[in-house]
C-alpha cells in the first residue's frame, strides 16, 4: 500500500505537469451509477446493495502525444455509494416493515488517463484508462424505518479511518478509470467505470469497494497559448518596422 500511494504522490505531481503544458483545457459533467462491492451490509446482512444515482463534474487538460496517442489529467468531485431495502409488507403480516438505507460518498477525485484516438469523418472516437486517485471529502449514512406504519428518518455522518465503526471508510481510495467515447470539434461524450483496486472498509473482516458507471458530456474551451520569447518577438518587431522604413524610403524617392 506504502508503494500504491508513493505512485499516486507522483500521479498528482504528473497531473500538475500535464495541466501546466495543456494543450486543450476543459470542463465534463455528467450522472453517476454509483454502487458497492460490500460484505456484512451495514445493519441489514445479506441483503445486496442496489445502484443509486450521482453526480460528477471535473476541470481536465488535454495533450496530444502524436496523432493516435493522448494524455488528459484531470480534478473533479463524484458522489457516490449505493442503497438497500428490506421489507415486508405482506397482508399476513402481523408487523409489516420497510427499511431502506441510503450511502452517500462525495469524493474529490484526481485522474490520469492515457488515451488512444482515431478519427472517423467528423468524429474523433477515443478509448481511455488510467489510475484515479479519489479523495473522501463527505460521508453519510442515511436510514429511513417504517415500522407498524410509524415512519423514522435518522441521518448520521460517518468519520473517515475508524476502525470501531462498521459504516467508516477508508478517506484514500485508490482505482482503475476506462472509459470510450467520441468528439465532435470541440464537445466530447464518453461513458465509463472507475472501480476501486483495494478495500476500503476500516473494520477488519468486511469488505466494501466502490464501483461506478458514469456517462458524460464535455467540452474543450481554452486553447493554451505558447507565446515566443522576447528576444524572438523584439526581432520580429524590427523586421516590421524596417519593413515600414523601407516602404517610406521607396515612396520619397518616387515623389522626388
Amino acid at each position: 500500500m506504502h508503494q500504491l500511494k508513493s505512485s499516486f504522490s507522483i500521479l498528482v505531481l504528473l497531473l500538475l505537469t500535464s495541466h501546466l503544458s495543456a494543450q486543450k483545457l476543459g470542463i465534463r459533467a455528467g450522472i453517476n451509477s454509483a454502487n458497492m462491492i460490500v460484505k456484512q451490509p451495514e445493519a441489514i446482512i445479506g441483503v445486496t446493495p442496489q445502484s443509486r444515482a450521482g453526480a460528477h463534474f471535473e476541470v481536465l487538460g488535454y495533450k496530444p502525444i502524436d496523432s493516435l496517442f493522448a494524455v488528459e489529467a484531470a480534478i473533479g468531485v463524484s458522489t457516490k455509494g449505493y442503497v438497500v431495502r428490506l421489507a415486508d409488507n405482506k397482508k399476513e403480516s402481523d408487523y409489516p416493515f420497510e427499511i431502506f438505507g441510503r450511502r452517500s460518498v462525495t469524493y474529490l477525485e484526481i485522474p490520469l488517463r492515457a488515451k488512444i484516438q482515431k478519427k472517423l469523418g467528423k468524429l474523433n472516437y477515443f478509448a481511455a484508462v488510467g489510475p484515479q486517485m479519489s479523495i473522501g471529502i463527505i460521508s453519510k449514512w442515511n436510514t429511513e424505518k417504517d415500522l407498524e406504519h410509524q415512519n423514522t428518518i435518522q441521518v448520521n455522518q460517518s468519520k473517515w479511518n475508524n476502525q470501531n465503526d462498521i459504516n467508516s471508510l477508508k478517506r484514500m481510495d485508490f482505482g482503475l478509470f476506462a472509459g470510450l467515447g467520441f468528439e465532435f470539434k470541440s464537445l466530447m461524450v464518453e461513458l465509463s467505470y472507475t472501480g476501486s483496486l483495494g478495500n476500503i472498509a476500516t473494520v477488519d473482516g468486511r469488505v466494501a469497494k466502490n464501483r461506478v458507471f458514469s456517462l458524460s458530456v464535455g467540452r474543450y474551451f481554452v486553447k493554451s497559448v505558447h507565446p515566443q520569447p522576447k528576444e524572438k518577438q523584439k526581432g520580429h518587431y524590427r523586421k516590421i518596422s524596417s519593413k515600414k522604413k523601407h516602404k517610406k524610403h521607396r515612396r520619397h524617392r518616387r515623389r522626388r
